[in-house]
């Protein structure tokens, strides 16, 4: 039976989450037609925002949302989220920081309550 082999299983972490959504993103920004033909990309400055490439402006990109993500958990709100969400919600803000103004209808339009707080996260740590 299965109990014979003794695997154990681990949770989901914070930084497994983290590091599967930054490479997804990563082979979506660099190899998805869509993502590489969409105006909102031609239209900012620095298009390819990436987080695993080997730069220090991707490493510092990836410093920034872990830094972030342990904020995030801080606070109590975080705790009724699952690990994925936060890390999700996280790097939704972060993304839009980085890509710069959006509107804010749109922005709004899409905000859950845990986007919510990783925003003012973010504006209360500039």
């Amino acid at each position: 039976h299965i109990q014979c082999l003794k695997w154990e299983l681990i949770a989901p972490t914070l930084n497994m989450w983290a590091n599967w959504y930054m490479s997804q993103w990563d082979i979506y920004i660099q190899q998805c037609p869509f993502a590489l033909n969409h105006p909102f990309l031609h239209s900012v400055t620095d298009p390819l925002v990436v987080f695993k490439s080997p730069t220090e402006k991707s490493y510092a990109r990836y410093r920034e949302l872990m830094q972030i993500i342990d904020i995030a958990l801080l606070d109590v709100v975080s705790l009724q989220y699952q690990p994925r969400a936060i890390v999700a919600s996280v790097m939704y803000v972060l993304l839009g920081y980085h890509f710069g103004p959006v509107s804010y209808t749109h922005l709004r339009a899409h905000e859950t309550s845990l986007h919510l707080v990783c925003r003012l996260l973010l504006e209360k740590k500039q």
